[in-house]
């Protein structure tokens, strides 16, 4: 018999390396800066850029954004913390931070998850793009009119939507299809995402 204590070796089962891939999951790497995160970190944050810079929402389009924290009773800004938030699928349109004045001043707010397949914050949910809204007509409209504006303007949808493309204090464009009313009316309008622009669909007749 051979002198000395008998070793063994194990192969490596399939409980070990999950257990490894999971470690290799929740530890990043040496060389990630400390603003990263863990696999499944949840990160708040208020948009300091607009998502997008100009024109339509990309797939893999990014902003710069604030670090929400939470104090006990509201969630506040650190604008001494920012990071970059990313839309992988292109299905979010956002306003930045003091883009508008008060009361309007507030940028669009959610929250992203540290994803460890891409390395990056991506955005989970963010408050959405005001796409139903009504307003006042800021003059009489006719049927060959291009544009209108109005003004008064209330978000009708979807719920928690910001106005983005616009300063909801003042006077908004509106692209016209063939609808006519008098100054004051009320117009139901919806976002043209193919256009990027509002357009009208429609300006209820008052009852009499």
């Amino acid at each position: 018999m051979p002198a000395g204590p008998i070793t063994t070796r194990r192969r490596a089962g399939t409980a070990d390396r999950k257990a490894s891939r999971l470690d290799e999951l929740n530890d990043p790497a040496p060389e990630r800066p400390a603003a990263t995160g863990r696999f499944g970190d949840i990160r708040w944050f208020e948009l300091k850029g607009n998502l997008p810079l100009s024109g339509s929402v990309t797939e893999g389009q990014s902003a710069e954004a604030y670090d929400l924290t939470w104090d006990g009773s509201v969630l506040a800004v650190d604008t001494d913390s920012t990071f970059t938030v990313y839309d992988p699928f292109g299905a979010y349109r956002g306003r930045k931070k003091d883009k508008y004045s008060s009361p309007h001043d507030q940028g669009s707010r959610g929250y992203t998850q540290w994803m460890p397949l891409t390395l990056r914050w991506e955005i989970m949910w963010m408050q959405p793009h005001a796409t139903l809204i009504k307003g006042l007509l800021t003059g009489a409209v006719v049927a060959g009119t291009g544009t209108f504006t109005i003004d008064g303007v209330t978000v009708l949808g979807p719920p928690g939507a910001l106005i983005t493309d616009s300063d909801p204090a003042a006077a908004i464009t509106v692209r016209n299809r063939g609808f006519e009313g008098d100054d004051n009316a009320i117009a139901l309008v919806l976002w043209d995402e193919s256009a990027t622009e509002r357009l009208v669909f429609d300006i209820p007749c008052p009852i009499a």
